[in-house]
């Protein structure tokens, strides 16, 4: 399923809505949605200082995870890289990579990186189920509900669809944060 499907979905059940309006939409929602369930992840490694390697048709929209020549640094607040005070770590800085503290020479850098789509771009193969459809179409709703000028205007149906992609991006983040394991087991007390 492509956005240009879903946003003709979601435009059939709004009265009066063009398909190019809720497309605008399910775009700033996928964007939304990439953003805070971290769900297009990529491991990549390279060199730093350098080009962090993002494929076409996406930005960087944070790290999970940053080892340097093997070991773990944790993310940190922007600072000065120059202060000795500051602790080994890592933040994003427009697009990229800042390591803590700066490194003088070439280090190899392996990372777990989220990514978010670019306007007009469609997400790689596999990544629609029917989960993550059905958040986009609904913070699609979310949005097109709120717009005040037009005739399918209501924010208690924004309110409603606001809440059910809200509790769907809350769901995804749980499941890609465990790796889409299930992770329920029972147990049955053992009494010494």
């Amino acid at each position: 399923m492509t956005l240009a499907e879903l946003a003709t979905e979601v435009a059939a059940g709004i009265a009066e809505c063009p398909d190019f309006v809720a497309l605008k939409q399910v775009q700033r929602a996928t964007a939304e949605l990439m953003d805070k369930c971290r769900l297009w992840r990529r491991q990549m490694s390279f060199q730093y200082p350098g080009m962090v390697p993002i494929p076409d048709g996406a930005e960087l929209a944070g790290f999970i995870q940053v080892k340097v020549n093997g070991r773990m640094y944790a993310p940190t607040q922007p600072g000065d890289i120059n202060d000795p005070a500051l602790q080994e770590g890592f933040w994003m800085e427009r697009g990229g990579l800042q390591l803590v503290p700066r490194k003088n020479k070439l280090v190899w850098v392996d990372a777990i990186a989220y990514l978010s789509p670019l306007p007009g771009v469609e997400l790689p193969d596999g990544m629609l189920n029917r989960k993550v459809c059905d958040a986009i179409q609904n913070g699609a709703r979310h949005y097109l509900f709120q717009v005040p000028s037009q005739p399918w205007y209501s924010m208690q149906s924004a309110d409603y669809y606001g809440a059910l992609f809200t509790e769907a991006c809350i769901q995804l983040r749980n499941q890609a944060d465990r790796g889409f394991v299930d992770s329920r087991c029972r147990t049955k007390p053992h009494f010494f």
